[in-house]
């Protein structure tokens, strides 16, 4: 139940659905202006934390293998 900044990085972004806050990770500026809008927004911050939580359950175990056991049938 932790809020995810994260790198301005295609990965991140995909892994999330662009539904995250994002940071130039060459700009400390960018990532204490991100942080701080994170932290300053209650609204914000309960919705990253919302998605997070519901996201991760895609990733859990048996999810992750009854996509590749369909791969593979």
């Amino acid at each position: 139940n932790c809020p995810m900044v994260l790198s301005d990085l295609p990965a991140f972004k995909e892994i999330t659905s662009f539904q995250n806050i994002y940071f130039n990770p060459y700009s400390s500026q960018s990532i204490a202006e991100t942080i701080n809008l994170v932290l300053s927004s209650n609204v914000k911050l309960k919705s990253i934390i919302n998605y997070g939580n519901n996201r991760v359950e895609n990733f859990k175990f048996n999810n992750v293998f009854k996509q590749l056991k369909k791969i593979y049938e």
